[in-house]
């Protein structure tokens, strides 16, 4: 799940008391609805109240649009000074990611001790990063300023710094990352033009990382390509995969009606199960979870038992399980008793388990769908490549015989 839309569970509105996901559900998550909510909360978020402030920040980081965005930085830096935490690190984050127009380190080594204690990962990844960027500049530097002056006309959300010199440190690949994610996600049109760069930046990144990891280079060159043939499945399922996934605030909202957040009655049962999930003791957990779902249980319990089911089936990663983990996942995409979340999360996790199954044209059947019904006005996907797997998908219905007349 994006960070936005963790910004956005982590509050509730006030009156009227619903959330961001209650009154975006069933319409667009576009601009104008964000802006009207945003406006909402202003009245309580400038008399000091915290909750509406980041609530504030929230949704304007949800947005596409990189000047609605911005408006979240004065609002994440107002919560900074006041010491609070989870704003700290979501504006740090997105000074790292370049979100908000611009890439900086300077918050981040600020903040290097708060992110130790609560953001462990950040500097995990960082310390990664940086590693990376060093080996990479050593020997590809010139190729990843060619790559940003070549193709920074086609991201629709620059950088400030694009037209500049890479610097001689880690913002040198963050700013190259940066571009790489405008491709994908904040750029709308010239798709095909899009993941063809993509695919350049995608190959450079590769030459750096573990070579038995997939790299989804090929995938992207597969969808700008002109023609498509079943061979290309593979290749191009992850592309496709990486393209939700960077997506997924928006799809996910655009694609999950509403599911209340009901109450469980069977959370002590849940939490044995989460705790031999925890210990990596799945086949145990399976048991657990199999035995619940054999007995009578509210509406909710029973779709949050085939949720756990599925999850730990496919954590356990045995082929036998893969037809059962995909008829648990497709049926609860229809299930309103789970939160829109929920369902996302399944329909996420159902994407992977198809990869690793090699079931790859049922992968791209279920994702391409998805997108396609969704997107709006957004070209996710090069309409030659949703026509070109849609020809090939397509059965062909049976020839019908000749009628021969007597002679």
């Amino acid at each position: 799940m994006g960070l936005a839309t963790t910004l956005v569970a982590c509050t509730s509105t006030p009156k009227p008391s619903m959330t961001p996901q209650q009154l975006t559900a069933n319409r667009p998550l576009d601009e104008q609805v964000l802006d009207n909510l945003a406006k909402r909360l202003a009245l309580p978020a400038a008399t000091g109240d915290q909750e509406s402030q980041f609530l504030v920040a929230g949704l304007y980081f949800i947005s596409r649009s990189q000047e609605q965005r911005k408006q979240a930085l004065p609002w994440l830096i107002k919560l900074e000074k006041e010491n609070n935490v989870t704003a700290t690190r979501a504006l740090v984050r997105m000074e790292l990611e370049g979100s908000g127009g611009y890439i900086s380190l300077e918050r981040y080594n600020k903040h290097k001790a708060l992110m130790a204690k609560e953001a462990p990962e950040l500097l995990e990844t960082i310390a990664e990063l940086t590693k990376f960027d060093d080996a990479l500049r050593v020997t590809h530097k010139a190729e990843m300023q060619r790559l940003v002056d070549t193709h920074a006309p086609l991201c629709e959300q620059p950088l400030k710094d694009f037209n500049s010199k890479l610097p001689d440190d880690l913002r040198a690949t963050l700013t190259v990352s940066y571009l790489r994610s405008c491709l994908i996600k904040y750029s709308d049109k010239n798709s095909t033009a899009r993941y063809a760069a993509v695919a350049e930046i995608t190959d450079l990144f590769c030459k750096m990382r573990n070579p038995n990891k997939p790299c989804s280079a090929q995938g992207y060159r597969v969808l700008a390509k002109p023609t498509l043939t079943p061979e290309d499945f593979k290749a191009v399922s992850y592309a496709v995969g990486e393209i939700l996934s960077q997506n997924d605030d928006y799809l996910e909202y655009q694609s999950h009606s509403l599911g209340e957040d009901f109450k469980s009655s069977t959370k002590a049962v849940f939490k044995r199960i989460a705790e031999l999930k925890d210990a990596k003791n799945y086949t145990a957990a399976i048991k657990e979870a199999e035995t619940l779902k054999a007995t009578k249980l509210p509406p909710l319990d029973a779709a949050m038992t085939d949720f756990m089911l599925a999850t730990l089936m496919a954590l356990r990663e045995d082929k036998a399980d893969v037809p059962q983990i995909i008829a648990l996942y497709q049926a609860l995409q229809t299930n309103e008793w789970l939160s829109s979340k929920a369902r996302w999360a399944g329909f996420m996790a159902m994407q992977e388990v198809l990869i690793k199954a090699g079931r790859y044209q049922e992968m791209l059947q279920s994702s391409t769908q998805l997108i396609v019904k969704n997107q709006g006005p957004i070209e996710m996907l090069p309409p030659t490549f949703v026509s070109e797997f849609k020809r090939l998908t397509t059965p062909v219905p049976p020839a019908v015989p000749a009628i021969t007349t007597a002679q």
